[in-house]
């Protein structure tokens, strides 16, 4: 539930976000909930019609739509609840992780060229250790 909480905050505290899903079921799910949490939670605090799907999204994964399952999943599922962006760049690759999983680290590492100022995590997750 901790670890919940924390990516939570992190996305609540991020102008955008953005994920990767390599897989699905359980994990895949957790990620898509951080957006729906964000929801129910302005909700709590009075904030009525606060939308903050994941902007960006990219899915790895060998299983297809058909059998039902969360792995297979479309993307542009999750948008109709609120977990990614209608508007934002989404891509699903079926292909096993071991294969994409390498190259796309290797196309991220080829693209940075400029670094920007990294915010120190610990801050938003534990606030009290953060400097």
């Amino acid at each position: 539930v901790k670890d919940f909480d924390q990516l939570v905050r992190v996305a609540e505290h991020s102008e955008e976000t953005a994920v990767i899903y390599i897989g699905g079921g359980v994990p895949k799910d957790i990620i898509n909930l951080v957006a729906v949490a964000q929801t129910l939670l302005a909700e709590r605090r009075g904030v009525h019609d606060y939308y903050k799907p994941h902007k960006y999204a990219v899915q790895i994964t060998t299983d297809m739509p058909q059998w039902g399952g969360l792995s297979g999943a479309t993307l542009e599922e999750a948008v109709s609840w609120g977990k990614t962006s209608l508007t934002g760049p989404k891509a699903t690759v079926h292909v096993d992780a071991t294969i994409a999983l390498p190259l796309l680290v290797h196309a991220i590492a080829e693209e940075v060229v400029t670094r920007r100022p990294r915010r120190r995590l610990v801050s938003l997750i534990l606030p009290e250790l953060g400097r």
